[in-house]
């Protein structure tokens, strides 16, 4: 299949940087557009938490940037704010709703998402991001581990 354009939901791990790395070649070898998301909270117990994350997060940002640059390859990157940590207002959409959401509005054909390999409790508690993006997604799901 060749993916005309390529989205790339990223959360700064190392599951993410290998997405992003395997999404970077597709690209230069199918000339697929390339999108990249990302997502912090937009409130929190703790608002220094929250920008701490986010400066980070911008800073992971821009090394993809440089990275792409490097090889001619130029992105989109859009930052979401969601819900939040807070008992009183939960989040409106999940970050798998979110990234399908996003996928579905811009015509995205393949979506290469990192897989952290959660298991056990972990993946009961927190659930796991990639799997309910590739049950819900419209297009081809590419799970990198």
């Amino acid at each position: 299949m060749v993916a005309k354009h390529i989205l790339i939901p990223y959360d700064g791990s190392s599951a993410a940087d290998k997405a992003f790395d395997t999404a970077l070649e597709m690209t230069l070898k199918d000339r697929a557009k390339l999108s990249v998301i990302s997502w912090i909270p937009s409130q929190s117990y703790t608002v220094g938490y929250t920008l701490l994350k986010e400066k980070k997060l911008q800073s992971k940002i821009k090394n993809l940037v440089d990275k792409a640059n490097k090889v001619n390859v130029k992105f989109q990157a859009d930052y979401f704010r969601y819900g939040g940590i807070s008992a009183m207002s939960p989040p409106t959409e999940t970050i798998p709703e979110l990234i399908v959401s996003y996928a579905n509005d811009h015509q995205v054909d393949l979506i290469v998402i990192g897989s952290r390999g959660l298991k056990g409790l972990k993946k009961k508690l927190f659930g796991s991001v990639s799997e309910e993006v590739s049950q819900k997604a419209e297009c081809q799901v590419l799970i990198v581990k």
